[in-house]
């Protein structure tokens, strides 16, 4: 899902209690690191009596950043991405092409 997806939107709650809606640029991974960092910067700003509070976030925050250098591509993903420059070069050039009609 993470390899499709550009955005997530997600449901939660506010300072209040109350519903809201947020979306996040990315798949689901990046929603974890991107929320994470935003619960670190919110301790970062308590008061220094949640220093217990901001230590757990920041183990949450190390286990959820996703290993990238482990996945290796595989053959076909490999020969999709250097295939690329050339989609999107017959794409611009169709498109120039119909913007011109």
């Amino acid at each position: 899902m993470d390899n499709v997806v550009t955005s997530t939107w997600v449901f939660d709650q506010d300072e209040d209690g109350k519903g809201i809606v947020k979306e996040y640029v990315g798949g689901y991974q990046e929603y974890l690191v991107q929320k994470n960092r935003e619960q670190a910067a919110h301790a970062a700003r308590a008061p220094a009596n949640n220093a217990n509070t901001a230590s757990k976030v920041t183990n949450k925050t190390t286990a959820a950043k996703p290993n990238k250098s482990a996945k290796k591509l595989n053959f076909n993903e490999q020969r999709e991405l250097d295939n690329l420059p050339k989609e999107i070069a017959a794409l611009e050039a169709e498109q120039a092409q119909l913007q011109e009609n």
